[in-house]
């Protein structure tokens, strides 16, 4: 909880406030939980929070079609053991590998919670705003027709732990015979292993809660590589707007934050995002999604 008793209130303050939506909180219900998420609404104050419960360990808890490998996966030893090629991640703790699993799969297919919404945004609890937010970053994202906003420009040449994974998605998209909407933007993603940075970023519900998304997702679940070699949400939400969408329909979010130290940190807007918000001044407050 202590990155949240930093994050909640600047969240508050710094967006909350001016842009009152509701925040959704998704937890695993281990003991202690009920505490835990009373703090989180004390420190929102008088923010909507909607708890919702999803159960991600345990082989009851676990992806249905991969049950029956969930004594091998959920043991990082073994999986290193078994999987380690150099530079792969295999060794990373399960508890984390499942946090990827979520953020690519269950938040939105475990879950009717998000369907409500036009819009999700993520944030890391490491994270803190480094300025008020002056313009609604939804209302950014339905303006501009935008599947995606991210923090900082899509990363290219990340392999990190996430190598194979373009060729699962060219796999993927071959066996169905899907043609990328932009051939040229689908090759300069999968080539470049591009992601996009995932300590806050915010997307289109329509489009990850879509059939093609939740086919994508599931093919690319099945090789057992997220829990094995750790692939992650960051590179899989960049491939899966590379394989549907177009570089049309992605941007930056107006926001500005720092990740964990203040070395990593966003201290101003770029000038087209600040001569924006500059002449919103105190524009209309938004409201929820719907």
């Amino acid at each position: 909880m202590d990155g949240f008793r930093r994050l909640l209130p600047d969240l508050k303050a710094n967006f909350l406030e001016r842009f009152p939506y509701p925040v959704t909180l998704f937890y695993s219900p281990f003991e202690g939980a009920q505490q835990d998420l009373q703090e989180f609404r004390d420190l929102l104050g008088d923010t909507p929070v909607e708890a919702v419960s999803l159960p991600s360990f345990g082989r009851e808890n676990f992806y249905p079609p991969l049950r029956d490998n969930y004594s091998s996966f959920e043991n990082p030893c073994r999986t290193d053991a078994a999987f380690h090629k150099g530079g792969h991640c295999s060794w990373y703790h399960f508890s984390y590998k499942q946090m990827n699993y979520i953020f690519m799969y269950a938040m939105f297919f475990d879950t009717p919670a998000l369907s409500k919404y036009r819009y999700w945004l993520r944030v890391d609890a490491e994270i803190w705003l480094t300025e008020p937010i002056i313009e609604d970053p939804f209302a950014l994202m339905a303006r501009s027709d935008w599947v995606f906003s991210y923090r900082l420009e899509p990363q290219m040449k990340n392999v990190a732990c996430n190598r194979d994974l373009p060729a699962a998605v060219r796999s993927f998209a071959e066996s169905r015979g899907i043609e990328p909407r932009d051939r040229g933007f689908f090759e300069r993603y999968l080539n470049g292993t591009a992601c996009f940075i995932g300590n806050i970023g915010a997307g289109q519900v329509s489009f990850f809660r879509s059939e093609k998304y939740r086919s994508l997702v599931e093919f690319v679940l099945g090789t057992g590589n997220v829990w094995t070699l750790r692939w992650d949400d960051q590179h899989m939400y960049a491939m899966a707007v590379a394989l549907f969408s177009t570089g049309e329909h992605i941007g930056r979010l107006p926001i500005r934050v720092c990740h964990r130290v203040e070395d990593d940190c966003d201290h101003h807007l770029e000038p087209s995002l600040a001569a924006r918000q500059a002449a919103r001044g105190s524009g209309a407050r938004g409201g929820p999604p719907s």
